[in-house]
């Protein structure tokens, strides 16, 4: 789900180090690369930014949000990794929205689609 952050007062001086993460868009593992000089620090500790996919031939940009604790959440939301060789189209389609509602932590949608999923023949 996304996460609402509310704060009256935001400081542009910040500038997180790289971010590392998996592309939502090309699915690349790298350090994201920060778009603009400085990130946005709030008063709560949440700190705010734009990277971009370190992958030449995607370069993504994705928001993102880092909390006190260091977790990490990205919008659009990193998703997971699969292998999509020798699948058939309907059951790759599937999957993949799927994955999307996980990313999303849509589980229930998740799983409905997994679980009620026939090839058409």
């Amino acid at each position: 789900m996304a996460k609402i952050v509310r704060s009256s007062a935001v400081t542009a001086n910040v500038l997180m180090p790289g971010v590392r993460m998996r592309c939502p868009a090309c699915r690349a593992n790298g350090n994201f690369e920060p778009i603009l000089q400085y990130d946005a620090a709030t008063q709560t500790g949440e700190i705010l930014g734009l990277r971009r996919c370190p992958n030449p031939t995607c370069s993504a940009l994705v928001f993102f949000v880092r909390d006190r604790a260091g977790a990490l959440q990205s919008f659009p939301a990193e998703r997971i990794d699969f292998d999509t060789k020798d699948i058939p189209q309907g059951v790759h389609d599937a999957f993949e929205e799927a994955i999307t509602c996980h990313a999303e932590q849509c589980f229930v949608a998740a799983a409905i689609i997994v679980t009620d999923f026939r090839p058409s023949r």
